[in-house]
């Protein structure tokens, strides 16, 4: 018996090993350079997904325009010279985009594959609605619907008060449901009652199985059968239980997309209801997968940015003025024209760069037929029948020479000097014809550029967006959420404002002071004497029937500096530490990291490590920060091990840190001599000697000291080499943020050398 084990066993292995190896695809003459790695079947797969961008820009070095790349079994030609994108469009006859979007929706969604003959001359009818719906005045009426819709919601949960929320939920929870309604319309009795608690439990497990199934899709494209992702293919199913026909006929207000799909999908007798559903499903995704992300990083970039914010809110406060439906039924949603969006040139550049720093699409066509493709450059390659053409558009989006300081978001990059829409960009002195394509090509107008247009210039979103605040304490910060809670008590006493920290306080007599009694505390707060009197005396603050919302701000240091040689010098701004307190609100990713390292120093919790591309990172977190409170919780006194076990304790969709900017680090701006030397020198990133009449010697930088950023960029586990051509690479003007090194060489204690080099955040951060 156990032989025959040992037999079956072996002939099973040498089985697999055989499979695995046997695929032995040589390159032919004609045919471009084939990339296919050392490990069988997956081929390139790893080196491909650990960094597209990298992996690919390395490969156009090596092999040139145009190679083939082995990933996960199958073969992808790559094209990555952008002028050569139009000659793959025109290969519609060898070139089949519908065959490989069928069978990988079939695939990823359960519904019928439409490329069998029993479908097929009917499934020609339900694409060709694309292009009915998607373009024209019918997309006109789509796009007046969503807009209404985003409206409605705003106003409704305006209605509701104040409440705190991050911003990639608040834009998910609004655009799902505005969309959704905009496609599916809603029931009858839900438009009775449109504020019923039945109706918001609905739209939030839709909301949860939507994101449950698109966080496995990845997965799910690249092969693994979605019923090994158990979680995913319940919430497809429970997505198609809504869509079964029977209930989207009691709907109202269906789009015209929907309404004659569904009349066409019934014409298929041998479709059952689940199968119909499955493609409203299809639809469903397709409409929030990239509406969903790219409606947060527009709105993250701009309102990271206080230019792109005013300049924001002043275009649209323009169009509305402007608008024919201004003076009619003011309390009625406010319909946009397709022109007036069009004419929001100062919007429609923020969005764009936005789309552009964080789309990363690929393009991809499967081959018919053995064919030659002839590039731009008159080069020809030979590609074979099933290999699938790939192209990549980050590329463009990430190539120096097309876009200056391509990792920086400038929010007028896409305006010409006039104000207007950009069209030109160059490539090796030619211009281009595509130089954005974060959704893909196509005749059809992409619906979610228009829904961030929606998104965006509604009035009530106008009203809500502003500046983030800065406060020269935390005492400051938290008095003037307070004044803030009292402003909305006082233009809406019928709705208590709802005040973090404050949520187990009862309600008292209200007063005709400052304050009324809504809050007693204010005059115990933290310690301080807050009583009327002593706020009036100590912060200036006018009576409330004065008080008109304006808060005493205090604006950058350098504002106040005179700088005839440094000027405006974007190194100084990078690296500018501020003397105040701010709050950052992180959220977890997938895996229940924000990318954060903390460490006790001197009974106070500082930022000892940020890795690249975390929600730490992105929320602008940086080596030496101190932390002041984790979820309202003060952090004095804390050690290490405490502040991780509070982190990790956190709720994953909200973490709200106070935080000071870097205390025990300073900023020494120097300017290089005629022959580039600043007048240091350095040592595993200590500086040890300080040249005499030297810049260095002027400005005051003292030995002993580390170097933790030159011009706002972390140079943290670098080697001196890197550091020294960063120095070098940069302008005349340097400005290094120093730390004292027995503080720094405490903070880096028991911290690895190899993970500080390989995970600590080394990007340049935004201005």
């Amino acid at each position: 018996m156990a032989g025959f084990t040992i037999c079956v066993l072996t002939i099973f292995l040498s089985i697999l090993v055989t499979w695995l190896f046997w695929d032995s695809r040589k390159r032919r003459p004609g045919e471009p350079p084939l990339v296919t790695g050392w490990i069988p079947f997956l081929g390139v797969a790893f080196e491909y997904g650990k960094n597209p961008l990298a992996f690919l820009t390395s490969a156009q070095r090596k092999y040139g325009d145009i190679f083939t790349c082995k990933l996960a079994g199958k073969y992808f030609t790559f094209i990555a010279d952008p002028f050569s994108y139009s000659a793959v469009f025109r290969q519609g006859r060898n070139l089949d985009f519908q065959k490989f979007a069928i069978a990988f929706s079939h695939k990823v969604f359960g519904h019928a594959d439409f490329t069998d003959p029993m479908y097929s001359s009917r499934y020609k009818d339900i694409h060709s609605i694309f292009r009915q719906t998607l373009q024209g005045p019918v997309l006109q009426q789509l796009t007046s619907s969503m807009m209404e819709n985003i409206q409605i919601i705003m106003q409704r949960d305006k209605e509701r008060g104040w409440v705190t929320e991050g911003l990639q939920s608040f834009t998910n929870r609004i655009m799902f449901e505005a969309g959704y309604l905009t496609l599916f319309g809603k029931e009858e009795k839900a438009m009775a009652e449109e504020n019923s608690a039945t109706k918001q439990r609905m739209m939030r497990k839709a909301i949860e199985d939507f994101h449950a199934f698109d966080k496995a899709f990845p997965e799910l494209a690249a092969g693994l059968p979605i019923h090994l992702c158990i979680k995913a293919f319940r919430a497809r199913e429970a997505l198609a239980e809504m869509f079964h026909h029977k209930y989207l006929k009691r709907n109202q207000s269906l789009s015209a997309l929907i309404e004659r799909r569904m009349h066409a999908l019934d014409q298929m007798e041998q479709l059952d209801e689940l199968g119909k559903a499955r493609t409203h499903v299809c639809m469903l995704w397709a409409s929030q997968a990239n509406t969903l992300p790219a409606t947060f990083w527009s709105l993250y970039y701009m309102l990271r940015s206080p230019e792109a914010l005013k300049a924001a809110q002043t275009e649209i406060n323009r169009v509305i003025k402007a608008s024919d439906h201004k003076s009619v039924n003011p309390g009625r949603p406010l319909i946009l024209s397709k022109a007036e969006l069009d004419s929001m040139s100062v919007l429609g550049s923020i969005i764009e760069e936005g789309l552009r720093l964080s789309s990363a699409s690929i393009m991809i066509r499967i081959a018919n037929e053995n064919f030659t493709l002839t590039l731009d450059s008159g080069k020809t390659a030979d590609i074979r029948k099933g290999d699938y053409i790939a192209m990549y558009p980050q590329m463009i989006h990430m190539d120096p020479e097309i876009y200056e300081n391509p990792t920086e978001f400038k929010f007028d990059r896409y305006l010409d000097e006039n104000g207007q829409k950009k069209m030109d960009f160059y490539k090796n002195g030619r211009k281009l014809k595509q130089f954005l394509i974060p959704f893909g090509s196509g005749a059809s107008e992409c619906p979610a550029i228009f829904s961030i247009f929606k998104f965006v210039s509604s009035r009530h979103f106008v009203k809500c967006i502003g500046t983030m605040s800065l406060y020269p304490s935390l005492e400051d910060m938290k008095v003037d959420k307070f004044m803030q809670a009292q402003n909305a008590y006082a233009a809406s006493p019928s709705k208590p404002a709802a005040l973090p920290e404050a949520s187990d306080l009862s309600s008292a007599e209200e007063s005709n002071g400052l304050y009324p009694k809504l809050y007693p505390e204010l005059t115990e707060f933290m310690g301080l004497n807050l009583t009327e009197e002593a706020v009036r005396q100590a912060f200036s603050v006018m009576p409330v029937e004065d008080y008109s919302g304006q808060v005493a701000t205090r604006s950058s240091a350098l504002s106040y500096m005179t700088a005839p040689i440094t000027g405006n010098d974007c190194g100084v701004r990078r690296a500018e530490i501020k003397q105040g307190v701010r709050e950052v609100i992180l959220c977890k990713d997938n895996e229940g990291k924000i990318g954060l390292r903390l460490k006790s120093v001197d009974n106070g919790v500082f930022v000892q490590l940020v890795q690249a591309n975390t929600a730490a990172a992105l929320g602008g977190l940086r080596f030496g920060d101190q932390v002041l409170q984790i979820n309202g919780e003060n952090c004095a006194g804390w050690s290490t091990d405490k502040a991780h076990k509070v982190l990790k304790n956190a709720p994953a969709e909200r973490i709200a840190f106070v935080v000071r900017d870097r205390p025990f680090e300073r900023t020494v701006t120097l300017h290089k001599d005629a022959n580039g030397q600043l007048g240091f020198i350095f040592k595993k990133g200590k500086i040890t000697f300080i040249v005499k009449d030297s810049s260095a010697a002027r400005n005051g930088l003292l030995t002993d000291h580390h170097i933790c950023e030159v011009n706002g960029q972390n140079v943290i586990g670098l080697k001196d080499p890197q550091i020294s051509d960063i120095l070098n690479s940069a302008g005349n003007v340097i400005t290094v943020t120093v730390m004292p090194a027995v503080i720094f060489e405490h903070m880096m204690k028991k911290m690895s050398s190899s993970i500080v080099k390989s995970l600590m955040d080394h990007s340049i951060p935004e201005v």
